[in-house]
């Protein structure tokens, strides 16, 4: 019988433990949480006041089961966001399931564009991305030198046996309820087709991180086997496509799609036509909704321009990321004792 726990990602019922944290299963290892007393930073390093990070509710703990000593906590994001603390360990309770003396980080500085709602992060990727170092400055932090490793929260979970080795996600659109479910140890209870496809996890070296990146798992990458537009395979080789060949997919909407200079991606008439696009994974085509193609109401709509944002991007560089315009079409199934993946098509709902 599987060991499994399923919680609703959002909006989060109240009877949810102390801390709202947002779940970032495939890009993070962390658990950090907001302290009370953290400095809220601008893009440029000055101190604003925290209210214009926008945290949620502030962490008053002080790692009741002891503090890293010499140590710090240093993380950044693609679109300048950034965290630094401390480290230490707590007990750390998850849908039900308690992981004792934990690794944690509790942030103490950070630029942040928060919703007011959450309190932190919490993530399942390997532990080659963890944003641990040893000594005190953040400053003389280098992921060649003095990135430290250690087991996060659902590596513990499995290796207790608290949970089966592997997690689901399905992410749902606003009008079933703007949320969806991730499930430690099995499936998601939400309706869906259970015809899944896997495909395995490659190691792949993406930034000039640890050398451990060159040998063991990162990001859950996969190599899909390309997309459908219309119809028609258009490429064998999927980083080609996504690399080269955003342009191209982009310009099958009617009218075309195009890049616009002020904000950097593709938009288009909120009411244009739109191609019939699938992602190729494991043999099958997983269908991307007309919902994620075509980003409208207040976040998809650009004030500037009056016209939409696509769900199609093009990707400076490796890695191409399956970003949430495909999840919200699947449920994706992270098997981490079989080091593969497996997904199933979730668009009718």
């Amino acid at each position: 019988m599987a060991r499994q726990a399923v919680r609703k990602v959002s909006p989060p019922p109240r009877s949810l433990p102390q801390f709202i944290l947002i779940c970032i299963p495939a890009l993070l290892k962390e658990l950090a949480v907001t302290s009370k007393g953290v400095q809220c930073v601008n893009l440029n390093g000055r101190h604003v006041a925290t209210s214009k990070c926008a945290f949620g509710r502030l962490w008053s703990g002080n790692f009741e089961e002891g503090k890293v000593r010499g140590e710090n906590f240093n993380i950044s994001y693609g679109d300048g966001e950034f965290l630094t603390g401390t480290l230490g360990y707590e007990d750390v309770l998850v849908a039900g399931i308690t992981v004792k003396h934990q690794e944690i980080a509790s942030v103490t500085e950070g630029y942040w564009n928060g919703d007011g709602v959450t309190s932190g992060i919490i993530g399942f990727a390997y532990s080659a991305l963890t944003a641990a170092y040893s000594g005190t400055d953040p400053s003389q932090d280098n992921p060649k030198t003095n990135n430290v490793h250690y087991e996060n929260w659902i590596d513990n979970a499995i290796d207790e046996g608290k949970i089966d080795s592997l997690f689901s996600v399905a992410i749902e659109r606003g009008a079933n309820g703007g949320g969806g479910q991730i499930a430690l140890g099995g499936l998601p209870t939400i309706d869906f087709n259970h015809s899944f496809a896997s495909t395995p996890l490659e190691i792949h070296s993406f930034t000039p991180r640890h050398p451990l990146e060159k040998t063991n798992f990162t990001y859950y990458t996969i190599q899909p086997d390309g997309w459908v537009v219309d119809g028609e395979s258009v490429s064998t080789n999927f980083r080609t496509i996504v690399a080269r060949y955003a342009t191209a997919i982009n310009y099958t909407f009617d009218p075309p799609a195009e890049c616009v200079p002020s904000s950097g991606v593709f938009e288009t008439a909120c009411n244009a036509k739109l191609p019939d696009l699938a992602v190729t994974i494991g043999g099958k085509n997983f269908k991307i909704s007309a919902a994620e193609l075509l980003l409208k109401g207040e976040q998809g709509r650009d004030p500037s321009t009056g016209l939409c944002v696509t769900g199609i991007q093009a990707a400076p560089g490796p890695p191409a990321i399956l970003g949430d315009t495909f999840p919200k079409n699947v449920v994706a199934v992270f098997d981490v004792g079989k080091s593969e993946m497996r997904f199933a098509p979730h668009v009718n709902y």
